[in-house]
């Protein structure tokens, strides 16, 4: 038997024109499924960024060396489908030139800066049509100090919501992955509204795989979903187990669900 919030989601879910991962007719009997469709939801956003993460950690490392030959060996090792733009006044742009991503670019403000000292800064704007970004997207990063990089609350949009995030990123010394803390909130474009807010509630943590693609392989989120016209709210848990299980808990039920996400986001 359907709650408010599951048929909101499924009307979210049926209406919208794009999602991360394959919905199965079976597994929507399943008794956890409005769980998993919030957790999904709230995944994609966050998938979203990670390749954006370790572009800025990479590209740090190469603006950090103090001489051409340096720079020129960091991106061969980091950027080989990547041209690093200089514009002057410390504004630099990566374009990807990997033909499937050809279109995926981001401008760095440094502000003459590294990140690697507390209290720098940059500014980073990526503009809209990239991938599954469809507004232009604007972010401050400010180093914290202990190797912890804040990035302030903004907000952006994909197919399916408007959204705000707000994240802690600590990266690993090897620059193999990072920690992610914050929070979110998204509503849907289309109607009935659902809005979804989420909390990391233990830290995501991503690791590199053999692709060099950042996949997120543990760590916590609660998600409270709302019908915003009927003005319900659930609580959803969502424990990532690995890189390919989670264990959502809706409703009192605890489930395990395989999941994969399939990477056709935004390159950067």
């Amino acid at each position: 038997m359907y709650t408010r919030i599951k048929k909101t989601i499924l009307c979210v879910l049926f209406i919208g024109v794009w999602s991360s991962c394959t919905y199965k007719e079976e597994d929507s009997h399943r008794i956890t499924y409005s769980g998993y469709v919030a957790f999904d939801y709230t995944y994609n956003v966050i998938n979203d960024y990670t390749r954006l993460f370790k572009s800025i950690c990479r590209f740090n490392e190469y603006h950090l060396q103090p001489t051409a030959e340096k720079r020129d060996s960091v991106d061969r090792l980091y950027f080989q489908d990547t041209k690093i733009i200089n514009e002057g006044n410390n504004t630099w742009t990566l374009r990807n030139i990997n033909s499937y991503y050809s279109n995926s670019t981001i401008t760095i403000n440094t502000h003459g800066n590294d990140l690697y000292e507390d209290g720098n800064r940059w500014n980073i704007s990526i503009p809209g049509g990239d991938g599954n970004l469809s507004k232009i997207i604007d972010l401050e990063i400010e180093n914290k100090g202990n190797d912890l990089w804040h990035i302030a609350k903004h907000n952006n949009s994909n197919a399916d919501f408007d959204y705000s995030v707000e994240w802690d990123i600590h990266f690993y010394a090897s620059g193999k992955g990072f920690t992610l803390e914050g929070n979110g909130a998204l509503i849907s474009i289309a109607s009935p509204k659902l809005k979804l807010e989420y909390t990391i509630t233990n830290p995501l943590e991503a690791h590199t795989d053999n692709y060099n693609n950042p996949i997120i392989q543990t760590g916590s989120l609660k998600i409270l979903a709302t019908d915003v016209n009927k003005k319900i709210t659930e609580d959803t848990f969502a424990d990532i187990i690995s890189d390919n299980h989670i264990e959502i808990t809706y409703n009192g039920h605890v489930e395990i669900w395989d999941y994969n996400y399939y990477y056709y986001s935004a390159a950067y």
